[in-house]
């Protein structure tokens, strides 16, 4: 009977996906129609704007040869065509027959390039079927599976396997810059690509609409046919650019021995007191203290005002007015906003006040000398005063 079932529930899937691709192969007729509804978030099926892949292209030449991984709705495939007109050639994979229908239909209307589409059920079906090609460009933007999950850094391995020349890879950008090194596939990662990462670019998690990503995006590019001995990341919302001399560097603060002393000093500090404990203080005066997420606005945010005139959603900091001006100040210093994300780091969660690692006092004076009472050496204090100046995330540190 379960059997039975199961052969109803399958023949009546692909019923319906061949319900759904008549239509849409029907809406597809049209030049105007929108490939990006083709996305869908909750399945970690989400495709880039244009003006990213554009962008993500721009380096590419003397390219006869393509295939995209996890061709979505064909934009990064079309962005690399029109900027590599010497394409003769494409292989588009997908395990949705829809979007290999849709990016199909797209190229080919556009560019006269041999077409050859691969659908695929999961990562080792793909494997297997292309087995044995070799593409001058590999450019994906495969599903992404969660955090720590190694199935979609698989995609990059294949990648880098199947490519003669150049591989172009949009994920989430935690296995660059992720703040724990415990992950092998992560290590492994960087490792596979790191003499020949000739662009990184990194942008904040909102250029995928309605993705539920809690880490920053990386479109990285490699060129089989250049060695490089430092790094070069492009912030994409800042617009500027930082060189970093090791792959490792880009983690700030992975096996760092100046950030692990600072952490074990902070913690211990905020053991014996913290702000989250000075949050129900009782006082006429307050500095309410934002999420993290909205940290960088703090000094808007989060100014000392009376208690009775405070109608905001934060906690907050209530003491005399002296006293909570000292804490504001505080607050602002890098060792305190370095102490949330320390808070972060250890439990494993994307936001929050995290106020429990921020060490707190009780005199004008400890605020004052937070540095010393917290045990720091002035090189740690100069350290982190230096990385937080050239921090270039949305939020400072992460």
């Amino acid at each position: 009977m379960a059997q039975l079932k199961d052969i109803i529930k399958s023949m009546f899937n692909r019923e319906l996906i061949n319900e759904q691709l008549l239509y849409t192969k029907k809406k597809m007729t049209s030049k105007s129609f929108d490939y990006q509804q083709l996305s869908n978030s909750a399945s970690g099926d989400v495709n880039v704007p244009k003006w990213f892949a554009d962008e993500f292209v721009t380096n590419t030449h003397d390219i006869n040869t393509a295939c995209d991984l996890s061709v979505g709705d064909g934009q990064l495939i079309v962005s690399l065509l029109e900027r590599n007109p010497s394409i003769k050639e494409v292989v588009i994979c997908d395990n949705k027959i829809i979007n290999i229908e849709a990016a199909s239909t797209r190229i080919k209307r556009s560019f006269d390039v041999n077409v050859i589409t691969v659908q695929y059920e999961k990562y080792n079906d793909l494997k297997d079927k292309v087995k044995g090609m070799n593409f001058d460009a590999i450019i994906t933007n495969p599903p992404f599976f969660g955090k720590g999950h190694p199935e979609h850094l698989k995609f990059l391995t294949l990648a880098h396997d199947l490519s003669n020349k150049y591989v172009l890879f949009v994920q989430p950008s935690t296995y660059l810059v992720d703040q724990k090194k415990e992950n092998k596939y992560y290590q492994d990662s960087r490792n596979l690509v790191k003499d020949n990462l000739t662009h990184i670019t990194l942008y904040t998690k909102d250029i995928f609409q309605g993705a539920q990503l809690n880490t920053g995006v990386a479109g990285i590019v490699v060129d089989k046919d250049t060695k490089v001995t430092d790094y070069n990341v492009h912030y994409n919302n800042l617009s500027r650019s930082v060189k970093f001399n090791n792959i490792e560097d880009i983690n700030i603060f992975a096996s760092n021995k100046t950030y692990l002393s600072i952490k074990d000093k902070v913690l211990k500090a905020s053991l014996i007191k913290n702000l989250q404990l000075d949050v129900e203080s009782q006082g006429l005066w307050c500095v309410p203290i934002p999420k993290l997420q909205r940290y960088r606005f703090l000094p808007d945010r989060a100014k000392v005002t009376k208690t009775d005139d405070y109608e905001g959603d934060h906690a907050a900091f209530y003491a005399t007015k002296d006293l909570a001006t000292a804490a504001y100040n505080w607050m602002h210093d890098p060792v305190a906003i370095l102490a949330l994300h320390i808070y972060k780091q250890d439990m494993n969660i994307a936001s929050g006040r995290n106020l429990r690692s921020v060490p707190s006092f009780s005199t004008v004076d400890d605020f004052k000398n937070a540095h010393k009472n917290i045990g720091l050496t002035q090189g740690e204090i100069d350290w982190c005063k230096n990385i937080f100046n050239s921090s270039t995330d949305y939020i400072k540190f992460s």
